[in-house]
C-alpha cells in the first residue's frame, strides 16, 4: 500500500508540503482509514509532534481509533464538556487528559495529538506557568508532600 500511495501525485504534493513546512495545511475529501493512513504516513516522515484537528468531537474520536490502528503515540486532547461561564466545574478526567497532553507536549515526546475544533480554540495555561508549576515525581524517589 504504502509503494502505491508513495506513486500518486495528490500524495506527493502532500508529502512536499510537509517537508517544505507550508503549514498549516487544509487537506480536503480524505475519508475514513484513508485519513488516517495520510496522517500516519506524514508522521513517520517528521521527527515532531503532529496536530490534527476534526470538525467536531465525534470525527475526532473516530479518526483517534483509526489512527491507533496505525500509530502507537496518538492521543486525544479532549473538550472541555462544558459552556463557559456557567458554574459547572469540566470532569476531572476530562482536566487529567488535557494536561497529560500538555504535559507530554512539554516533554518533547513525539506524538500525534487529535483534538476537536472547539478543544483547539480552548484556551491552556501559557507554557511558562506550566513548566514552573511542574514537578518530576519518579518511582522509588522519596519526596516531601507538604512542600509540594
Amino acid at each position: 500500500m504504502s509503494e502505491r500511495l508513495k506513486k500518486y501525485a495528490p500524495y506527493r504534493q502532500i508529502v512536499k508540503r510537509h517537508a517544505d513546512r507550508a503549514f498549516p495545511m487544509e487537506i480536503e475529501a480524505p475519508h475514513g482509514l484513508f485519513l488516517a493512513i495520510l496522517i500516519a504516513e506524514l508522521q513517520h516522515a517528521t521527527k515532531e509532534t503532529s496536530l490534527v484537528v476534526a470538525p467536531n468531537e465525534q470525527e475526532g474520536e473516530v479518526l483517534y481509533r483509526d489512527l491507533s490502528l496505525l500509530e502507537p503515540q496518538v492521543s486525544v486532547f479532549p473538550w472541555w464538556e462544558t459552556i463557559p461561564y456557567r458554574g459547572v466545574a469540566p470532569q476531572a478526567t476530562t482536566a487529567g487528559q488535557r494536561m497529560t497532553n500538555l504535559m507530554r507536549l512539554l516533554s518533547g515526546e513525539r506524538l500525534v495529538i487529535v483534538a476537536s475544533l472547539r478543544a483547539f480554540l480552548t484556551p491552556v495555561p501559557p507554557r511558562e506557568l506550566l513548566e514552573r508549576l511542574t514537578i518530576a515525581v519518579r518511582p522509588g524517589e522519596d519526596f516531601d508532600p507538604i512542600a509540594l
